[in-house]
């Protein structure tokens, strides 16, 4: 479920998008409040025909690149947050866990994701982008959240050897798992310039924490 943000921006290019929200808020805040509904229609009735069989509800929307935030956080808080805090709410209303995903530099939100979005799960922790130290990650909100990801796909995976693999997953799985609340899995969907050896070597590593 979500969304919100990208599959509005995808109707007539990011950077439209982007001026408009800064230009002319009213186009951008309109479609982004249709896709709200069509979500919150979707998991409302989804939910209620089957929460007790849903583990997780995966929610989405990019809002990281390699080095930073696509906007400022003060412009993040007021046109894409409380769309997905709606959204929330209403998959909340069934007790049904939330697992959020954005790729890239998403430290400095993450209290928000927390506080005011409600997630349980963060997803995908690119561990390149910066600031995204999953060492201080862990600590700092390990208590709150749970994690899933971790496993580099910009070096790592592509182009490491099994050993490197192998290294990786043992170092997230004592890092991210300490205490529980850690799915070791790949930072982002597995690419095709991906050795087949090194996926099976990520999923047959050992996990100890």
């Amino acid at each position: 479920m979500g969304g919100i943000f990208e599959l509005s921006w995808g109707l007539y290019g990011m950077e439209n998008f982007l001026i408009d929200l800064i230009d002319k808020p009213e186009l951008p805040c309109a479609i982004m409040d249709k896709y709200t509904e069509l979500f919150i229609s979707i998991a409302d009735k989804a939910l209620k025909k089957a929460s007790d069989k849903i583990d997780v509800v995966y929610t989405y929307d990019d809002i990281g690149m390699q080095n930073s935030s696509l906007m400022s956080r003060d412009m993040w808080k007021k046109y894409i947050l409380p769309r997905h805090k709606r959204l929330n709410k209403v998959i909340k209303k069934y007790s049904v866990p939330i697992m959020y995903h954005s790729c890239g530099a998403v430290y400095d939100i993450i209290p928000d994701l927390i506080e005011e979005m409600g997630i349980n799960i963060l997803n995908p922790l690119q561990p390149r982008a910066k600031g995204m130290n999953l060492e201080k990650i862990k600590n700092n909100f390990g208590d709150q959240i749970g994690f899933h990801g971790g496993i580099d796909l910009q070096e790592t995976l592509p182009y490491g050897s099994r050993k490197d693999v192998r290294r990786e997953v043992r170092s997230r799985c004592k890092v991210l798992g300490q205490g529980g609340g850690y799915i070791c899995a790949p930072a982002h969907h597995i690419q095709a310039d991906t050795p087949v050896e090194n996926i099976i070597e990520m999923y047959t590593t050992e996990r100890k924490v």
